[in-house]
């Protein structure tokens, strides 16, 4: 649960969506698709099937194919830790939304 003891500027708003994400920091950059699970106005929580380590940034799409537009960002990767899945759980940092 939420709440204003969170000590976040902006509250996150659970969302628990799909999401692709697409590598920008690499030559052979591509698109997978994970979870996003909770986002607010500075940045997001999200589940990925690949390792996506600190200070990459990745281009985002939220909620594709919803009934409303999807919310397209480019993303600093703040957080990367391995879930006992092989998932990565990964928290960004939202640099410019498209």
């Amino acid at each position: 649960m939420i709440t204003r003891d969170d000590k976040r500027d902006f509250l996150r708003m659970r969302v628990e969506a799909p999401i692709d994400i697409t590598l920008l920091d690499q030559s052979d950059s591509h698109t997978v698709t994970g979870v996003c699970h909770d986002l607010s106005a500075t940045g997001l929580s999200f589940d990925a099937p690949i390792e996506v380590t600190e200070g990459s940034e990745v281009l985002v799409v939220v909620g594709k194919g919803g009934p409303l537009p999807p919310l397209e960002a480019r993303v600093k990767i703040v957080r990367s830790e391995q879930l006992e899945s092989g998932q990565w759980s990964l928290g960004g940092q939202i640099i410019e939304m498209r």
